[in-house]
């Protein structure tokens, strides 16, 4: 599978920009660097306004997306709610 590029990539600090790997959604996903949640949402096209994020099986709040980082092999679970009956 090929790196998603990550848009206005802000290194956490005394990191280093390197490959990484994530989970998605329980798929992998490599990144051509380390980034902020909110970096990964943006780059995938998502509101993060009509989804809730997990990291590592713990709920994010929206308000720290962009200053949660992400590290090699974090778990991110991104769920949209769907109205219907």
């Amino acid at each position: 599978m090929k790196p998603l590029n990550l848009i206005r990539i802000i290194p956490a600090e005394g990191s280093v920009k390197e490959k990484i790997e994530i989970f998605l959604n329980g798929q992998k996903y490599p990144l051509s660097s380390s980034g902020s949640l909110a970096c990964l949402i943006e780059s995938l096209k998502i509101n993060p306004k009509q989804i809730a994020v997990a990291l590592n099986e713990e709920v994010v709040l929206r308000s720290t997306l962009e200053t949660t980082f992400l590290k090699n092999g974090d778990r991110i679970d991104i769920l949209r709610a769907v109205a219907g009956g």
